[in-house]
């Protein structure tokens, strides 16, 4: 549930906010880097437990976001 940048960038938009419940495979953010914007997709069905802002410069390896698990 706790999602790390695959790469230095910056955060240039998000499609989820926190309390949000989320299904594995949604997108959770867009990260733009080298140029290219990446999707950041969540990798468990969960509630957002934080996500890194919009605009917010991010370095590789840094969590930007964290889904908790639902149980259920």
């Amino acid at each position: 549930g706790r999602i790390a940048a695959p790469m230095p960038g910056k955060i240039v938009g998000t499609h989820a906010k926190v309390g949000d419940t989320v299904a594995e495979g949604d997108v959770l953010l867009e990260l733009e880097a080298m140029k290219m914007v990446h999707r950041v997709n969540s990798d468990v069905d969960g509630v957002v437990v934080s996500l890194a802002d919009a605009g917010a410069l991010v370095k590789d390896g840094e969590i930007i976001a964290h889904v908790e698990v639902d149980e259920e």
